[in-house]
């Protein structure tokens, strides 16, 4: 790369007339705000700004173009970012790639690109971002083996002086064609945006994953160019504005940061021909907070929690700067930009900076722009915990080191808490506490209109009415908080027609602090007894000592959304009365109504619900994230995804609790699209059936190695196979979506050494049921899993225990043909990689040693581990070959090789058959085990012998079952007669009575089981009736009726099992042994191995078949049929089909 000469500009300080007078039409913060530079066309020059004071400011010096800057569009301008150290990136008309001058030095820099692996494409403009440390981040996109990567280059600002800075790190953000969109933030975020609409959020320096956000699919924006993408922060980032402009329309979503739910979204058409977006950013908070969007000669100011609701404004900054009495007032400013409550404005050429406040804004929104829009913004840690700071300060010098001031003393005592919009008035009576609120509609009338009827709020089992509330406030977003004797309370209108609870949090010292158990903490006032039950009244104080543990609990809590006190809520819902009203009840019923509220709390509240047992709620909390996405086959099925990490969160739940509910959803999920238009779902794709759809976003720091891979990627060998062939195997394919969001995912915070010894775990390593994988959805997720990394991990293991075996069958089999010295390596080398395979059983032994207990393979694992340790061991001591461990080891080790092979589809399913059906038979088989020992144990009774024993010398006894007794005799015979006495006995041995010792009897028996006789064989049957008893009963009860039983349930357990789900389990379980014990605990976080959502492709043929079969009503492979939506028979063509 070259730099621009400095002779292509002219250096000046100009003092008293900056830009010479000129209109100034484009002003750059820098990210301290210190450092302001401003653009005039007129003039051709720059003017930088040092801010003194926060509102005072110098002019610092100006730029000016030698030759004229020709702009390519109407909003082009040469600035293109400032830093906080002075340095700007000014854009020339020759030169890719931007100068940057600095204004401390009066120099330019000279940057420069590691050009080793990729050329410049001119697919896209560059962008610039200065950090607030300096660092200078571009993003460009450049050539990388014939393709088009979104790349990014890092210039640290070590030394201002240095007028040469070379790139230290350059990063691979994606392909374009797999990528929409890639951008850079002041916040040191990168933005990636795909072609499925997922917006992904990563850090820039640690290239960790953040956040995503999933926008709507529409091909507005997806097909079309994007002319302008901006990705804007609120001034507490707890908010994120996503504008995408194209030709012809303006697309604009809101979501919450803290777990990306959508607010609202909108889609219009204002796109950059007709009314190009120069820039946008939030003003003020929480009650005021708003969006606002800055075209060439108009203002749109929206609001972020209803986007459709907009307030066209020509002249917003001049009519809001005239309200602050600004200086310019009598001139029409030249340009305004609002940015962090101030108000940056310029006239002939010169700045001027104005800072305003919060109530000032709103009261400007409400009188000047009639801006009456409810309220939705929720109440923030940070408001909270300092309305409890209030109180402690408030009490910090009282007398009585424990209780604290009562606002509610006085009898009869009203207080009045008025806003903009809302008015709240609490009355003090006798044992009651009365609430009212008001609302303003507009300003014209400046009238107040009760909302609903008032309330009661005082608990019908607490006494001491004016104990019970302490002091209210009124909170930014004109929410009610008060603290009272149960603890912190938030009062809201819900939907502008009542008075509703919105926030409750008990003092943190009890959980059951409304239960009549506490009366040993408490004192009794009287015998008065609730109609309803059987509390008595109870008098409860708030003191400092509770308020400062519940403040510290809210500050200890790591979100900025604070999370209700669901464990006290749950428990109570219907025990906390006022005046006949349950506001527990009502508060949990209004967080499952309301689809924000559920999104951000659900979890929690489920959570809750199933710890108290609370099954009724927690099945009215489920049905509602089905109906809401499920039931209506809603347009915005994607952005209302986020209610399904409710279900993804309590799968292991919902398949102990609630399997039908769960079966009803795996049926209603079976099929599911993410859009509606057929042309965003539709294609045609060499890709197999059930395999994913999208690339998924990993940005990645470029190196030799990372190079190698994308050099590998790009040769695109199947695709070569494919053409070298000439195999046209492109098949046309519906795009569908797996709908459990999170359920593959692992919590982004994590301590790398705990993680390395106990990882964390995700809801697919947690579920061990068959259900969800009888599904398509399942199949085409363990097909993602597996070929995004379990098929490489797994031939890894494979390979390593093939060395391990290898080494050991080797010295065992060829050890006279080996030398010493090689037996010992190969020894040597089995202990070694013997121990290697040891630590990870051992892990999986620490992370669960219940389930790993209760495994039978995992002995089996371990037993071939241990055993070829043990005995390479005793060799090397010995240097004796111990043959009975040689060959059990051996046995062991081949059976576990063979084992490898459950994971491929045609063995893997006999294997997943074998276990299945074993499972299945294991009762009975331990009945048929009970059956022998006790035929076993008779049998030892009746056949062993009576008298002491001795296999090397006859006792001459005369007892029957003596071995000698049993054994063959052989009699001479001489001239015709036989003699008395035998002349041979043949000698005995331990199976000539296998009945003396118990275990020997077992053994026989389990023989006789398979028919044969032999060891029965020594005895006279006809001379024992008991014998022939026992013959007969076991014959015939077990070799023939329980044997053949047995063989009957084998075929049918066969017939019955479905051997393709009972697979996929068996995978599903390699899978996850993987991810928790192979893979390292950053690897876990991988979004292109772990996303929050999949998307796969299904072959229409194949889901045609699959529709016929349903409609046909031959559907047996679950208990539901899929449901099918009437959008995918349309899509699929089947709607005219008839069944």
């Amino acid at each position: 790369m070259t730099m621009s000469k400095e002779s292509d500009y002219v250096i000046e300080v100009t003092e008293n007339n900056p830009h010479n007078g000129n209109k100034i039409i484009k002003i750059l913060l820098s990210p301290n705000t210190d450092y302001v530079v401003t653009w005039s066309t007129e003039d051709q020059s720059i003017c930088g700004w040092q801010i003194i004071n926060n509102l005072n400011f110098e002019l610092d010096c100006s730029v000016k173009f030698k030759e004229p800057y020709i702009p390519q569009f109407e909003s082009d301008v040469p600035l293109e970012a400032i830093s906080s150290n002075k340095l700007v990136v000014i854009k020339s008309n020759e030169h890719k790639i931007s100068d940057i001058f600095s204004f401390a030095t009066m120099k330019f820099i000279l940057l420069k690109l590691r050009t080793d692996y990729f050329n410049y494409s001119n697919y896209d403009t560059p962008s610039y971002v200065f950090n607030d440390n300096g660092d200078l981040a571009i993003y460009m996109p450049t050539t990388i083996f014939s393709k088009i990567h979104a790349t990014i280059f890092i210039f640290y600002s070590k030394d201002l002086n240095e007028l040469c800075w070379m790139s230290k790190k350059s990063i691979d953000c994606g392909i374009i064609g797999e990528i929409r969109a890639c951008n850079l933030t002041d916040y040191r975020k990168i933005f990636i945006l795909d072609i499925c609409g997922l917006l992904t959020q990563w850090n820039l320096d640690t290239l960790l994953f953040e956040k995503q956000y999933q926008l709507e699919l529409d091909k507005t924006w997806i097909i079309n160019k994007l002319h302008k993408k901006l990705y804007i922060f609120n001034n507490n980032s707890t908010l994120l504005a996503i504008c995408l402009q194209t030709s012809y329309h303006l697309f604009i979503a809101v979501y919450f940061t803290e777990n990306a739910v959508l607010l609202s979204q909108c889609k219009c058409e204002k796109g950059e021909k007709d009314r190009p977006l120069f820039h946008s950013n939030f003003i003020s908070s929480d009650a005021g907070e708003r969006l606002l969007l800055f075209f060439k000669d108009i203002i749109e100011i929206r609001d972020p929690y209803s986007l459709d609701k907009v307030i066209e404004e020509p002249i917003l900054s001049e009519k809001f700067s005239a309200k602050l009495k600004n200086e310019v007032n009598a001139k029409k400013a030249d340009l305004y930009l609002i940015k962090n409550e101030k108000i940056y404005s310029t006239l002939d050429g010169r700045l001027f900076i104005q800072e305003f406040s919060k109530q000032q804004w709103i009261e400007f929104l409400r009188k000047e722009l009639g801006d009456y829009n409810e309220i939705r913004s929720l109440h923030s840690k940070t408001q909270i915990a300092n309305f409890l700071k209030g109180i402690l300060d408030e009490n910090i010098n009282k007398g009585d080191s424990k209780h604290i001031h009562n606002e509610f003393i006085d009898k009869e005592i009203e207080k009045l808490y008025a806003g903009f919009l809302v008015k709240w008035e609490v009355k003090r009576g006798r044992d009651s506490f009365i609430l009212r609120a008001s609302i303003k509609h507009d300003t014209i009338s400046e009238q107040w209109d009760q909302v609903g009827i008032e309330r009661n709020i005082h608990p019908e089992h607490l006494c001491g009415g004016y104990r019970f509330v302490y002091k209210c406030n009124l909170l930014d977003n004109e929410d009610l908080i008060m603290i009272t004797a149960i603890g912190l309370l938030v009062w809201t209108i819900w939907g502008k027609k009542e008075i509703r609870l919105r926030y409750y949090k008990g003092f943190p010292f009890t959980s059951t602090y409304l239960d009549e158990k506490d009366y040993e903490n408490r004192y009794l006032t009287g015998d008065v007894v609730n109609k309803k039950s059987e509390y008595k009244k109870l008098e409860f104080l708030c003191k400092k000592p509770y308020i400062e543990k519940l403040l510290n609990e809210i500050l200890d809590c790591g979100e900025n959304l604070l999370v209700p006190d669901f464990d006290a809520l749950v428990p109570y819902y219907n025990e906390l009365c006022m005046n006949e009203r349950y506001p527990f009840k009502e508060l949990m019923d209004d967080y499952i109504e309301n689809k924000i509220t559920l999104i951000l709390y659900g979890k929690q509240l489920l959570k809750s619900l199933l710890k108290n047992k609370n099954y009724l709620m927690a099945e009215k909390l489920y049905k509602k994230c089905m109906m809401i996405n499920l039931k209506e086959e809603s347009d915005d099925f994607l952005t209302n995804i986020k209610l399904l990490e409710i279900i993804s969160f309590s799968l292991i739940d919902l398949s102990q609790n609630f399997p039908d509910f769960l079966k009803e959803f795996l049926s209603h999920t079976s099929f599911t699209i993410p859009s509606k238009n057929e042309d965003l779902v539709v294609g045609n794709f060499f890709s197999s059936h059930l395999q994913n759809h999208r690339t998924h976003s990993q940005p990645f720091e470029i190196s030799f190695i990372n190079n190698i891979f994308i050099f590998l990627q790009g040769i695109n060998l199947p695709s070569l196979i494919r053409r070298s062939f000439k195999r046209a195997d492109e098949n046309q394919s519906i795009i569908m979506l797996f709908p459990l969001p999170k359920f593959n995912s692992y919590p982004s915070t994590y301590n790398f050494w705990k993680e390395l010894i106990s990882p964390s775990c995700s809801s697919f390593t947690r579920y061990e049921a068959s259900e969800l994988y009888k599904w398509w959805n399942g199949e085409a997720l363990l097909n993602f899993k597996w070929n995004s990394y379990g098929k490489y991990y797994y031939a890894a293991i494979w390979l390593f225990f093939s060395f391990f075996m290898g080494s050991f069958l080797i010295v065992s089999t060829l050890s006279n043909e080996i030398s010493v010295s090689c037996q010992k390596l190969l020894l040597v080398a089995t202990i070694f990689l013997g121990f290697l395979h040891l630590t990870f059983e051992i892990r999986q032994l620490i992370y669960s040693p219940l389930a790993w207990a209760i495994d039978p393979w995992n002995y089996f694992d371990l037993g071939a581990i241990l055993f070829p340790i043990f005995t390479s061991i005793i060799w090397l001591q010995s240097f004796a070959i111990p043959i009975w461990a040689v060959s059990i080891s051996t046995l062991l080790l081949e059976l576990k090789f063979l084992l490898f092979f459950r994971t491929i589809d045609v063995i893997g399913i006999y294997f997943a058959m074998i276990i299945g059906i074993a499972k299945s038979a294991f009762s009975f088989l331990v009945i048929l085990g009970f059956i022998v020992f006790a035929f076993a144990h008779s049998l030892h009774l009746l056949l062993r012998p009576t008298t002491k024993i001795s296999l090397d010398y006859p006792n001459h006894s005369d007892d029957p079952n003596d071995p000698w007794n049993l054994v063959s005799t052989y009699y001479s015979v001489k001239d015709g007669s036989i003699s008395e006495n035998p002349t041979l006995t043949e000698l005995p041995n331990a199976t000539t009575n296998m009945f003396t010792l118990l275990k020997t009897a077992i053994l026989a028996v389990y023989i006789l089981l398979t028919g044969d006789t032999t060891y029965l064989s020594n005895w006279v049957l006809t001379e024992n009736l008991t014998l022939i008893i026992l013959i007969v009963s076991f014959s015939f009860f077990t070799t023939i009726y329980l044997m053949n039983i047995f063989i009957g349930l084998l075929s049918n357990s066969i017939s019955e099992t479905n051997k393709k789900e009972l697979f996929f389990l068996q995978k599903a379980k390699v899978l996850a042994e993987i991810e928790l014990f192979y893979l390292l605990p950053h690897q876990r976080r991988k979004n292109n191995w772990f996303p929050e959502l999949i998307l796969y492709r299904v072959h229409i043929d194949k889901l045609r078949d699959m529709i016929k079969i349903i409609k046909n009503g031959k559907w047996n492979l679950t208990d539901e049929s899929p449901f099918i939506y009437d959008t995918l028979l349309k899509i699929s063509r089947m709607d005219g089909e008839k069944s």
